[in-house]
């Protein structure tokens, strides 16, 4: 690297993948933790975490493309996008049948095959063409060597013979190449096609039928409910707690005093500003005698400066 910003761009990709990365690794821990370990102490949880990313250390020692990594992980995302979507719309009783666990997951999984195998059967063309238009580098994709020599063209390529076309197929569609939209159009709307297609068998069976739950031993995962260990603790303050904490004022109202009379002839009521509920503070700073009632003035009140009991103009409105 020969300038400061290529080496910024560096360091600012390396950040967003680990960045990524680590979510993807917090979600997937959350993700068992919360649907298997259920109730299990704080430690079964960390025990995950380290799992997991030991599970991860030889794919990362492996020097995989990151973004081979992440074309697999938005794959596997579009095969269960659209079911998923669907389900969570379609909330009624015959929804909820058409889109079950059972047909989602079925269905994604025959997705996963039939990728694989589109992969097979059209890479090889794909890798040709794409090498050709100058789209692909050297050195390329085994799958290329797959293609037949009208496909290849004049794409300079020792064909060895010695590739398993099934084996690279596979890898292409998986990680091998360039986000081509045809195959995320493929998993996302064969894997809908075929949630649906299962569905409207399974609303033909009985509802008695065991799903991928029952015969997994989950069916308890079904409708997860918060249990009491999934609920912060609260404290219920005794009547002495709250006299001793008192309310917060959170607002000041216009508390009657008295009336007085104006020239109007009618009563108007003087009014004091107050917190609401400064009574409850009890024993605070206010003490007994808060709020001040107005037969404490007496009979001098308003004082004498108004004069004949009047309130000037410009006085209260």
């Amino acid at each position: 690297m020969d300038s400061g910003i290529e080496v910024l761009t560096l360091i600012l990709a390396l950040v967003m993948s680990e960045s990524a990365i680590d979510s993807l690794q917090n979600g997937i821990a959350a993700t068992i933790s919360s649907t298997f370990l259920r109730g299990r102490p704080m430690y079964f949880a960390r025990i995950t975490v380290v799992l997991i990313n030991v599970v991860i250390i030889p794919f990362a020692l492996a020097n995989y493309n990151v973004l081979a990594l992440f074309l697999s992980a938005n794959m596997l995302g579009c095969c269960w996008f659209l079911p998923c979507l669907f389900g969570g719309f379609w909330d009624t009783p015959t929804g909820r049948k058409v889109y079950s666990e059972t047909t989602v997951v079925l269905g994604s999984c025959i997705t996963i095959v039939l990728v694989s195998i589109y992969g097979i059967v059209d890479g090889p063309k794909q890798c040709a063409a794409l090498a050709n238009a100058g789209v692909l580098w050297e050195p390329y994709h085994d799958v290329c060597q797959c293609a037949s020599a009208a496909q290849l063209g004049e794409l300079a390529l020792e064909v060895t013979g010695k590739v398993n076309c099934a084996s690279a197929g596979t890898r292409w569609a998986w990680v091998g190449q360039p986000y081509m939209y045809q195959y995320f159009l493929f998993v996302s709307f064969v894997s809908l096609g075929i949630s649906s297609f299962l569905g409207l068998i399974n609303l033909m069976l009985p509802d008695t039928l065991p799903g991928i739950t029952d015969v997994l031993g989950l069916s308890s995962l079904r409708y997860v409910a918060p249990s009491d260990a999934d609920v912060a603790p609260t404290k219920v303050l005794s009547t002495d707690e709250m006299v001793s904490v008192g309310p917060t004022p959170t607002a000041m109202v216009m508390q009657p005093m008295g009336t007085v009379t104006g020239e109007s002839g009618f009563a108007q009521p003087v009014l004091q500003l107050m917190p609401p509920n400064l009574q409850s503070f009890g024993h605070g700073s206010f003490g007994h005698d808060w709020p001040p009632q107005a037969p404490q003035f007496g009979n001098n009140w308003p004082p004498q400066a108004f004069g004949n009991n009047t309130i000037p103009q410009t006085g209260y409105a």
